[in-house]
């Protein structure tokens, strides 16, 4: 009798790597898989290209779940032990398994998991897609992926679970627990294809962390970096990294956006880092500012995210968290987008917002991924482009993240100083502003207090 192994389980979970173990045991996973993709999906997908373009015809209704059965007739007389793995199968596993069972073949499930926040982290770099969106996607199919794992339970199909954290830090022990699952009461795999699944399962990385994972930090300095950033620039790298994270080769001399562009592709091109940290040299911060940053979960759900900066202006300091006004008519217009400043925003929370500076700013990596010139690629691509009017170069990208669904924030536990003359710190701001109102609420008083003597002809003087 035949034996069907379906390998269930949401995208970005680690079933790849259960299927390629599946294939290198002998359980024939396919005739024919889709080429590995550099950025996506190095170790290859591990997916029968026939059924999943069937898969796909079904979901757009260009054929009929019944369409499956003889793709799966003619498997099931070809091979003793055989499975299928492709993410959308979870949409019509329950019909799949009926059409195995009416023909006599043995059904196995084997249900792939991980960590909801690691698979919506590689969707947004697999699919080039804003985190609000991930997440959508992950509540759907985490959402379809139990429902049928539910029925095969209460069915009495055999389940087996696999954590894609555990198979990648134990493979050996993972693997044999695969193998004697999908092969319990038949013919064991010899040692070399047990060897074989376990060495393409330790090649693969370590599972990347939670929150903003290893950082690289891109600095653009002018010509005379302020001695604050430098001090404060030698604090971070001797005490504020951690192992893993990097610094790249500053870009000195060019204009903002052309540095900003140098930064992203270094960042691309040299390094698998998660994400990367902007710093200007005109600011000065804390050697824990980002250790703070990075640890506060609330911003582990944002695209990218800014430390609190004023602007740099000693006359009207205020904090930098900006909301779009929405589209502006001409003449209006020709200066650029229209956002307002938003200085009653609660301390100590992370705020949304729809632009950032580059000033101490983290990306991940899908931002500038989803970004690169699809015709010309990573050597020809302008990430940074000078906006008009008052915008700079900041705006155009911060534009183009909320065309992309990408969301943005202020994480307003994190204060960076912007240097003039002195450096300008929120908490500055913060004063001036109290006594700013403490002055308008006496100047108000005043008034009162003259309206009424005015009004009572000086009869009751002020003592």
């Amino acid at each position: 009798m035949s034996r069907a192994i379906l390998v269930l389980g949401t995208g970005r979970c680690g079933s790849s790597a259960v299927a390629q173990v599946l294939h290198r045991l002998g359980c024939v996973m396919g005739a024919e898989f889709p080429p590995p993709k550099p950025l996506s999906d190095p170790h290859g997908v591990w997916e029968d290209a026939a059924l999943s373009q069937l898969t796909e015809a079904i979901m757009h209704g260009e054929a009929k779940v019944e369409h499956y059965i003889g793709p799966l007739k003619e498997r099931a007389d070809l091979y003793g032990v055989w499975g299928f793995k492709y993410p959308r199968t979870v949409y019509f596993a329950h019909h799949i398994i009926r059409f195995l069972q009416e023909m006599g073949v043995e059904v196995r499930v084997i249900h792939t998991m991980r960590q909801p926040w690691a698979c919506i982290n590689s969707a947004m770099r697999a699919y080039h897609i804003g985190r609000h969106k991930a997440e959508e996607w992950y509540s759907d199919v985490s959402a379809r992926a139990a429902a049928r794992i539910m029925e095969c339970d209460l069915g009495g199909i055999p389940v087996h679970r696999v954590w894609f954290d555990n198979l990648v830090a134990d493979p050996e022990r993972r693997v044999r627990e695969i193998m004697a699952f999908a092969f319990e009461g038949l013919k064991q795999p010899g040692n070399r294809q047990l060897a074989a699944a376990i060495k393409c399962v330790a090649t693969r990385p370590l599972v990347t962390p939670a929150g903003w994972g290893n950082i690289a930090v891109g600095i653009r300095m002018y010509k005379h970096p302020e001695p604050d950033f430098i001090i404060s620039l030698l604090s971070l790298i001797t005490g504020g990294l951690r192992e893993g994270d990097t610094v790249l080769l500053p870009q000195k001399g060019q204009p903002n956006h052309w540095a900003a562009d140098e930064l992203a592709r270094a960042f691309l091109e040299r390094t698998q880092h998660d994400s990367i940290l902007f710093l200007d040299d005109d600011h000065e911060f804390a050697p824990d500012a980002l250790h703070l940053m990075r640890e506060n979960q609330e911003t582990w759900q944002y695209d990218a995210v800014m430390a609190l900066i004023p602007r740099r202006n000693l006359l009207e300091p205020s904090p930098i968290i900006m909301r779009w006004l929405g589209p502006i008519n001409t003449p209006q217009a020709l200066l650029g987008e229209h956002f307002t400043l938003r200085p009653d925003f609660e301390e100590g929370t992370v705020q949304p917002v729809d632009v950032l500076g580059l000033g101490f700013t983290l990306f991940r990596r899908h931002v500038f991924e989803a970004m690169i010139n699809e015709e010309h690629g990573l050597q020809f691509t302008n990430w940074f482009k000078w906006g008009i009017g008052r915008e700079g170069e900041d705006v155009p990208f911060c534009q183009e993240m909320r065309r992309r669904g990408m969301r943005m924030a202020i994480d307003t536990n994190v204060q960076v100083g912007h240097i003039t003359p002195v450096p300008i710190y929120y908490n500055m701001v913060r004063e001036k502003m109290a006594r700013s109102r403490e002055e308008a609420l006496q100047k108000a008083k005043d008034e009162a207090v003259a309206g009424v003597e005015r009004q009572t002809h000086g009869m009751f003087p002020r003592r």
